[in-house]
């Protein structure tokens, strides 16, 4: 899997689709807000981060946490995997809504 987090909220749901309930989908049709919060959360860190690093450019000497490759390695993986985190949160949102408005089709 390319998008683990992402990849397995769509998977599951894939094969859940037929067990969910109405409620259950509207439940996870609001995700759409929890991933738009990650998001705003996930930007106010990239900023901070961003704040850090052109200090410690402005610095003599090596001050601040990344400074090596490993620990810079562990924080871009961390942030991709948040952001696929918030990918895998709208694709079900955005899914669910869909599978909503087809229950609906379907009974009218």
């Amino acid at each position: 899997m390319i998008h683990p987090a992402h990849d397995t909220m769509r998977l599951l749901l894939d094969r859940a689709e037929d067990n969910l309930t109405h409620e259950d989908l509207k439940e996870l049709a609001g995700l759409a807000d929890t991933a738009s919060d990650y998001a705003l959360d996930l930007s106010r860190v990239i900023t901070g981060l961003a704040c850090l690093i052109s200090g410690d450019g402005e610095r003599k000497g090596t001050v601040g946490s990344f400074q090596d490759a490993d620990s810079v390695f562990i924080l871009l993986g961390h942030l991709a995997a948040s952001a696929d985190t918030i990918a895998g949160l709208t694709a079900v949102s955005v899914e669910a809504r869909d599978m909503l408005t087809r229950r609906h089709r379907a009974t009218d």
